[in-house]
């Protein structure tokens, strides 16, 4: 019995001595492989390189913003379109008072409201003239600019839209009662067109 109990003695020694590193290496949470040049090679396959590397250059190329560059004039125009702007709101204010007096009042309106409704309207549609030529000159030139390039889009169109009421609006402003269209049309488009446009410009304004 001696005999058999040394040889399984032996036995379990050699069995225990190579899942000694195992064991240990299990413990510290890696992989239960002996630590082998050869396995510290496997610990990150090939493909895992080539996964990863693909996907630095993807992200790359997606944050990389293509290069646009804006001439001086470009600047130039997008101040006056922002003075332009902000004229806006007492032309608003002006051209709304003196209509709704006028609406009020009629034939009793007082002199100065009659004489200055004309050259606000007139002085509004002016300001949407040439704030669509440098806003429309400013979004050609920047359309290749990703940037906000959907909320340029937009405030194009909402204000252009406002600027055409405006001037129809105005065109029409004299021939009112001749052609026999109500006076609330006439302020319906007029309020409409306002709110279009403040609509855009807030939007231009909101970051």
């Amino acid at each position: 019995m001696a005999p058999l109990a040394h040889l399984l003695f032996q036995a379990q020694a050699l069995i225990a001595v190579p899942l000694r590193p195992a064991i240990a290496a299990a413990d510290l949470g890696r992989s239960a492989v002996a630590d082998t040049p050869s396995t510290r090679r496997l610990a990150l396959p090939q493909w895992d390189l080539g996964r990863l590397e693909a996907t630095l250059q993807d992200t790359l190329r997606r944050r990389r913003a293509p290069l646009v560059e804006y001439s001086d004039m470009y600047n130039t125009r997008l101040s006056i379109h922002r003075v332009m702007s902000y004229v806006m709101i007492p032309l608003f204010l002006g051209s709304g008072y003196t209509g709704f007096v006028l609406r009020s009042q009629k034939e009793a309106a007082p002199q100065w409201v009659r004489d200055a409704h004309g050259p606000l309207a007139a002085g509004t549609a002016i300001l949407f003239g040439m704030n669509t030529i440098t806003g429309v000159w400013n979004l050609w030139e920047g359309r290749k600019d990703p940037k906000g390039r959907t909320r340029r889009l937009v405030h194009s169109a909402l204000f252009i839209a406002a600027g055409a009421g405006f001037a129809y609006v105005t065109a029409a402003g004299d021939n009112i009662r001749a052609s026999g269209r109500p006076n609330q049309w006439h302020r319906n488009v007029a309020l409409g067109s306002m709110g279009v446009s403040l609509a855009s410009w807030l939007l231009m304004l909101v970051r």
